[in-house]
């Protein structure tokens, strides 16, 4: 379900940047046009070696704002793109932490140490939860093997669960899998974030 979300939100804001880039190229083929039939203009009424200098500086300088247009718009266009993630991101964030507040929450709880559990392989755990999720502690320790213990993490902010060995870590939580989620966006958008 929020997987299907993140998808929806990803779609729009891909249809969004597409649409922005393709007026920023309509309006920059435009404005080279424009300044090319005005160089191309007055260069017609002088000689032929005139001309052809003034040809060249003309495209020389249309060439220089172009790229200054383009990078400002890249710029423009790039901060926008993670303006908008970050909205995404930060509903993303809130509606995580509403679902951790509901019913459902603890089974999902649950099927994630469930999960981790599974990879421990029967080893003797220290299984680490967010401080709100301490109430699910005895659920939970029972999917664990005998001489687990589970621990608050202030490091958890939306929940789930991470377990650890001396030599094995498994992270199953809700903010790693936002994360995950944040660096995918970013990567198939063609974006790099720089928060997290």
């Amino acid at each position: 379900m929020v997987d299907e979300k993140v998808s929806k939100f990803v779609a729009a804001i891909t249809e969004d940047a597409n649409q922005k880039r393709d007026q920023i190229t309509r309006e920059t083929e435009e404005h080279i046009k424009t300044e090319l039939a005005k160089a191309e203009e007055a260069a017609r009424s002088e000689s032929e070696l005139l001309i052809l200098r003034k040809t060249e500086a003309i495209r020389a300088q249309v060439g220089r704002e172009l790229s200054h247009k383009e990078l400002e718009s890249r710029k423009t266009l790039f901060n926008r793109r993670e303006e908008i993630a970050d909205e995404v991101f930060l509903t993303l964030k809130e509606k995580v932490l509403a679902f951790t507040k509901t019913g459902e929450y603890k089974d999902y709880l649950l099927r994630s140490a469930t999960e981790l559990s599974q990879k421990f392989d029967g080893q003797a755990v220290t299984v680490l939860i967010k401080q709100d999720d301490v109430l699910y502690q005895d659920d939970i320790i029972k999917l664990f093997a005998p001489g687990s213990t589970v621990q608050a993490d202030q490091n958890i902010l939306l929940g789930g669960v991470k377990a650890k060995t001396e030599v094995i870590a498994a992270d199953n939580t809700l903010d790693s899998k936002l994360k995950d989620q944040k660096e995918w966006f970013g990567e198939n958008c063609g974006m790099k974030f720089s928060g997290n």
